[in-house]
């Protein structure tokens, strides 16, 4: 195998844990209760089986695996479902993970997704401490927020911690900034309980950055490692209700300036959607779906505790979903039928070609 690997879009989620310390209305953990607060509308619980947390001994046999294929990931994020600070060995495993790309070969950008409320300061020193020590690797914080003001924060989160949690990421930002290799991003979901504080919340983290920082409407990532490396993102809630929340985020972002996103209406034929060639999640005990809101993890290979990522990434299973998906067979999976975020994920011709389909003019 030549040491040098095939650049790739793959971008990997782990989830280290399901648990999660909030019970945000947005969010498929409280969505049994009802759908934003709404009793009348809810799904199923998450998962039909135990939460928990990825043993080390697991996270490192994972990581050895992925990390001796012959492509290189476009990102790894450590957080699906959960609060991964909740994992006694949340550091462990990032030093573990960091060490593993000290060459810069196994992925080009660390991702991690808090509610920064127990990012306390003992964690942000010893974070910057750990990512001075790993340079080489792109690391990315996003920080949900998602409200300027006590009231609406515990409207969204109910959780009273607006001003500690404020506190913290101000803290860690101030611990960080003299990386290069680190940006923060600063999020809030677009949603009718927040949607008119969007002002606020973009002038609020100006402040906090002196005014150096980037504007980003949609995807977290979608930012210019070239400028500041502060963002502060508006992003559109993952919702069935499509044309609801999108026409919500195009005010918002017509408000403050922006430019429209890219949507795809639900209108005409439904595109194919990139998630199974690009976005592979890894569920806190080892189980592999080709999809990350696959919350209920109806789109699973089975595990990697018995099995390569390779083989089964690139298996008859997912090639077969691929198809189905390239062919638009979007019936053939419940789980695609009820997708809310259809047409975020644009296929890319250098996707098609990876897995060895042909692409259609």
């Amino acid at each position: 195998m030549s040491s040098k690997k095939k650049e790739t879009l793959l971008e990997l989620k782990i989830g280290l844990t399901d648990y999660c310390n909030y019970q945000c209305i947005m969010c498929m953990q409280t969505a049994h209760k009802g759908i934003y607060g709404n009793p009348e509308i809810k799904v199923e619980p998450l998962h039909k089986d135990q939460k928990g947390y990825m043993s080390f001994e697991l996270f490192e046999k994972i990581i050895d695996d992925i990390s001796r294929i012959k492509y290189k990931f476009k990102s790894i994020s450590l957080q699906w479902l959960g609060e991964s600070m909740l994992h006694k060995d949340l550091l462990k495993m990032i030093e573990y993970i960091l060490n593993k790309n000290e060459e810069n070969t196994f992925f080009e950008e660390l991702i991690f997704f808090t509610n920064a409320s127990l990012l306390d300061e003992e964690k942000s020193e010893r974070l910057s401490l750990l990512f001075e020590k790993y340079q080489r690797t792109t690391l990315i914080v996003v920080f949900s927020i998602d409200s300027a003001s006590k009231e609406t924060y515990l409207k969204i989160h109910n959780v009273d911690n607006f001003e500690k949690v404020n506190s913290n990421i101000v803290y860690f930002l101030n611990k960080t900034k003299r990386l290069k290799n680190i940006y923060r991003i600063y999020r809030f979901l677009v949603m009718p309980e927040n949607s008119f504080e969007a002002e606020k919340f973009l002038n609020f983290w100006a402040g906090i950055t002196l005014n150096e920082y980037q504007l980003t409407w949609n995807e977290e990532k979608n930012f210019d490692i070239e400028k500041a490396r502060d963002i502060i993102n508006f992003k559109r809630v993952y919702s069935d209700e499509l044309l609801s929340v999108q026409r919500l985020h195009e005010e918002v972002i017509q408000r403050l300036g922006g430019e429209k996103s890219y949507f795809h209406s639900g209108d005409g034929e439904r595109p194919p959607c990139a998630a199974p060639f690009r976005t592979p999640l890894v569920n806190w005990d080892g189980r592999l779906s080709v999809c990350y809101p696959d919350d209920r993890l109806e789109l699973s290979l089975v595990t990697l505790e018995d099995n390569s990522f390779e083989s089964l990434w690139f298996g008859d299973k997912a090639q077969k979903m691929r198809k189905d998906i390239l062919n638009r067979d979007f019936d053939k999976y419940d789980r695609c039928q009820r997708c809310g975020n259809y047409g975020g994920f644009p296929l890319r011709q250098s996707e098609i070609k990876l897995y060895g389909f042909e692409i259609k003019s």
